[in-house]
């Protein structure tokens, strides 16, 4: 989940596979992420396609919700999760 000049939006993944084939996103159910001092964690995580054609590849946006605490430490939080993508 990037933070930029725009605000927060989705991470953005490509799942590359077999055309026409349709798959389905499995997300954890939580993230941590942390910066020295202090943690946060994501939770109720969405998934959407982007616009585009299904070509073998295509683009998904992931995101979710960010846990702030009142009197969170400033910084650069890092953290990871993963996803999968699965033919139905």
């Amino acid at each position: 989940i990037n933070q930029g000049a725009l605000g927060p939006r989705a991470g953005t993944f490509r799942v590359s596979g077999e055309p026409g084939r349709s798959f389905v996103v499995i997300l954890p159910p939580t993230a941590t992420v942390t910066t020295p001092g202090g943690s946060m964690t994501i939770s109720l995580f969405t998934v959407g396609a982007l616009p585009g054609t299904i070509t073998g590849t295509r683009d998904i946006a992931v995101g979710g919700t960010l846990a702030v605490a009142a009197n969170q430490v400033v910084g650069a939080y890092n953290g990871t999760y993963q996803i999968t993508a699965t033919y139905q």
